[in-house]
């Protein structure tokens, strides 16, 4: 019988602790040996800690429970349908991935100004023995135009349906 009153008053403290510091958002409480970020958590009837939605728990920078917002998979998939050179990747701090799909956009713009330089050289030359070359470039490019639409239509289910973690590694909202 004392424990549960004991446990009742535990509450009722914790409780009127948050009421009483309910202004500020940045206000840190104990919930039995965690300390619970108010912003992200709330105390439960147990002591423990309980993230809200869309909050999880970072321990990257401090030991305090809930203090890391998550990024959301829905504007990442957006940012990467609108804009396929990466912005997604970016945005949901996968640097690695965007770094390198960018690259590859680069490099598909760099074969795109080479193929049309080749194909002015040979209308105003009229050699016929360039026209392998340009061939080649031309499907080069073609081809990994395509191979990074593809990418950007798989990336953006990925983001849409969950399967990305952010660069936290940490399921995204």
């Amino acid at each position: 019988m004392k424990y549960n009153n004991f446990q009742i008053n535990i509450i009722l403290i914790i409780r009127l602790l948050k009421l009483i510091n309910s202004q500020n958002k940045d206000f840190q409480i104990i919930c039995g040996l965690e300390k619970c970020d108010l912003k992200g958590g709330k105390c439960s009837i147990n002591l423990n800690c309980t993230c809200n939605k869309g909050y999880d728990t970072l321990y990257k920078y401090n030991d305090l429970k809930c203090n890391y917002k998550k990024i959301s998979k829905f504007k990442a998939g957006i940012l990467e349908f609108f804009f396929g050179f990466g912005i997604g990747h970016f945005y949901s701090l996968r640097y690695n991935f965007a770094e390198f799909k960018l690259s590859l956009y680069l490099f598909l713009i760099l074969c795109c100004f080479f193929s049309i330089y080749q194909i002015k050289e040979i209308f105003n030359e009229n050699e016929a023995n360039d026209y392998p070359k340009t061939s080649i470039c031309v499907l080069f490019s073609i081809g990994l135009f395509i191979f990074l639409l593809i990418w950007q239509f798989i990336d953006c289910l990925l983001f849409f349906f969950g399967f990305y973690l952010d660069g936290n590694n940490i399921k995204m909202n």
